[in-house]
């Protein structure tokens, strides 16, 4: 669309843009490119053949492997304090007896309902996910 109408409004427009290369997951620019094109007069005659694009291996395995040869985790790699805290208010409300099935000298509202206990022990899986990633 955008060359539909550069294609009308001038001919031979000399124009350039510029491509930037970022690390993955940062916002510094690691390199850029500065490429000048001209727009010519005419339509494309066919489709231009794409040239396949070599694939790079994630960075992320990359981590890893330089983790476990070092003998453990990378200290650049910290878990969020509030990610631990939920997990440990998760294993303690595991831990409440539940709703009349356990009798116990606490007051009835730290007891919690099966189905409460399953919604905790869901979120605990969610939060060992986020813990077992770094």
């Amino acid at each position: 669309m955008l060359l539909s109408d550069t294609r009308n409004h001038s001919r031979n427009l000399l124009t350039s843009f510029q491509i930037q290369l970022f690390e993955h997951g940062s916002s510094t620019i690691k390199g850029h490119k500065q490429v000048i094109s001209q727009v010519l007069p005419g339509r494309p005659k066919s489709a231009v053949s794409e040239v396949p694009l070599q694939q790079l291996p994630p960075p992320q395995a990359e981590s890893r492997d330089h983790g476990s040869e070092n003998g453990g985790s990378s200290s650049q790699h910290r878990v969020d304090p509030l990610v631990l805290l939920i997990a440990l208010v998760c294993g303690i409300a595991l831990l409440l007896p539940t709703w009349q099935v356990d009798t116990s000298s606490l007051p009835p509202y730290l007891h919690l309902t099966i189905h409460q206990k399953l919604v905790v022990a869901y979120v605990l899986g969610l939060v060992t996910m986020v813990i077992l990633q770094f």
